[in-house]
């Protein structure tokens, strides 16, 4: 058969093609290489043993085509290179060999498959990945991957790779749709000077302890942890939200983070998702998290306890860094959830959690919200079925008058409004009658500024002009009107006065 000059392209049937190996038609050159380049197969490809028994370089190079489906699974390649081959249907790729597998310039229409390939190293530039990429139950020394462009999904389950999975950016090319990890392997993603650019970071399954996965650098739109148990190590460095995509998320999906490190990321405008997961021991530096409003349940998930059981998790988190602002921030909105909550013991939590905010606002220095929380705590208090009818009566009064001694304009309308009944109560007991007439209403007004005097020396009424000496019945209702005038305006006071406590 005549073989074919560099650039003609050469049509041939799947058959013809593998003839050719049957024939030693494809020999290799003095450096002990088999390079094919310009041919176009048409039909099913599949490559074993039996078209090559000898160990072998392998090179498809510039100008091949593949319009079928390729399936090689071979035992005896030293190296497999695919310099610019195209490949329109699905590619599968099963090799057991001592060499690497190389996959430069080229371009997958449908899906890539690594299966069960057990190789020293396969190292993946500057190609373009239209479906998905699968590398499944392969033993590796290391996988390099460096621009390329996956438009749907690059999924790692069940690898084994001794050495790292290093995926990296360095012309400004990389992007990757959607990347799962599903095993337990070193991970270093980014850690470039271009910034690679995912859209769905997803890991899953248990990471064992000699592990680390490491994620610099990165641009990224939705992270999720799935069922993931970590007990080796997370980094996420220098992360920034995928400014090409609207939606921005975390989700904690039934996932142990373990040791987790944020740091100098910017997640604020992401919402949060959370689901039965532990991840108190998250380390946060230099990073900022989204606010409470963005934390939710995931999709499907209504048990409002899950929800709180994330905020009090982050709280803790917070805490531990000091950040106590933000820490607050959460407590607050774990307040807002539980007030939706039917609460059928009223020594309950919230009234736990409002004490805490009290004595967290005081250590802060914050007299204001920790008086605010205060009254809040002694509202739920004086609702409680287990404290006395007295101690009862004594709060509802404090509710009353000041709402506990914070809101000054609830203290004057208590006064005025239980004074003006007093007042009334006490003319009404003198059993006059009253002429209609101006004098009359001046006289009655200008006798009630006197009134809310407790310890005036009112022993006698101005009434239609005429000084009356109060009888029995109106010196009565003075002497419990003197009582309670006393007692609202010492709540008075004390409203005006509360952020002068101590």
């Amino acid at each position: 058969m005549e073989r074919h000059s560099l650039g003609e392209l050469e049509n041939l049937t799947s058959q013809e093609f593998l003839d050719r190996f049957i024939n030693n038609f494809y020999l290799p050159n003095k450096y002990g290489e088999i390079i094919i380049t310009n041919i176009s197969v048409i039909g099913e490809i599949r490559i074993n043993e039996k078209y090559l028994k000898d160990k072998s370089k392998i090179i498809f190079g510039i100008n091949c085509h593949f319009l079928d489906k390729f399936y090689l699974n071979h035992k005896n390649l030293s190296l497999l290179e695919f310099r610019g081959v195209c490949f329109r249907e699905s590619c599968y790729l099963s090799i057991n060999m001592e060499g690497s597998i190389h996959i430069f310039e080229s371009y997958f229409t449908k899906k890539l498959d690594f299966w069960n390939n057990k190789v020293f190293r396969v190292e993946i530039k500057d190609s373009i990945f239209k479906k998905q990429t699968t590398f499944s139950n392969n033993k590796l020394s290391e996988i390099y991957i460096d621009n390329n462009h996956f438009s749907e999904s690059l999924l790692f389950k069940e690898n084994s790779v001794s050495n790292e999975i290093l995926i990296r950016n360095t012309k400004n090319k990389t992007y990757i749709e959607n990347i799962t990890i599903m095993d337990s392997n070193n991970y270093v993603v980014g850690l470039s000077y271009e910034k690679v650019n995912i859209r769905t970071l997803a890991i899953s399954g248990t990471i064992e302890s000699s592990k680390t996965l490491n994620f610099t650098n990165l641009d990224l739109s939705n992270i999720i942890f799935l069922q993931l148990i970590n007990n080796g190590k997370l980094y996420f460095r220098d992360i920034n939200k995928n400014k090409n995509f609207e939606s921005h998320s975390i989700g904690f999906n039934q996932s142990d983070l373990g040791d987790c490190n944020l740091l100098n990321c910017n997640f604020y405008d992401f919402e949060i998702n959370f689901s039965s997961s532990k991840i108190q021991k998250l380390f946060i530096s230099g990073s900022k998290l989204t606010t409470p409003n963005n934390i939710r349940n995931i999709p499907g998930e209504s048990d409002p306890l899950k929800y709180i059981d994330c905020l009090n998790q982050l709280k803790k988190i917070f805490e531990n860094n000091g950040d106590f602002l933000t820490s607050t921030k959460l407590h607050e909105r774990e307040l807002e959830v539980l007030k939706y909550i039917e609460i059928k013991d009223y020594n309950n939590p919230l009234k736990l959690i409002y004490s805490q905010l009290k004595k967290m606002y005081e250590l802060r220095g914050d007299s204001v919200k920790s008086l605010e929380y205060q009254a809040k705590e002694l509202e739920i208090h004086m609702n409680s079925p287990k404290i006395s009818w007295s101690e009862r009566l004594n709060l509802q009064f404090a509710y009353w008058s000041n709402n506990f001694g914070t809101d000054w304009i609830k203290a004057i309308k208590f006064l005025i409004i239980g004074a003006a009944y007093f007042y009334f109560l006490v003319i009404l007991s003198q059993n006059c009658e009253f002429e209609n007439s101006l004098n009359t209403v001046w006289g009655l007004l200008s006798g009630f500024f006197e009134f809310l005097n407790p310890i005036r020396k009112l022993n006698s009424l101005t009434i239609n002009g005429n000084e009356e000496i109060l009888n029995n019945k109106a010196r009565i209702a003075d002497f419990f009107a003197r009582i309670f005038i006393a007692f609202a305006e010492y709540q008075l006071i004390q409203a005006f006065r509360k952020y002068g406590k101590k």
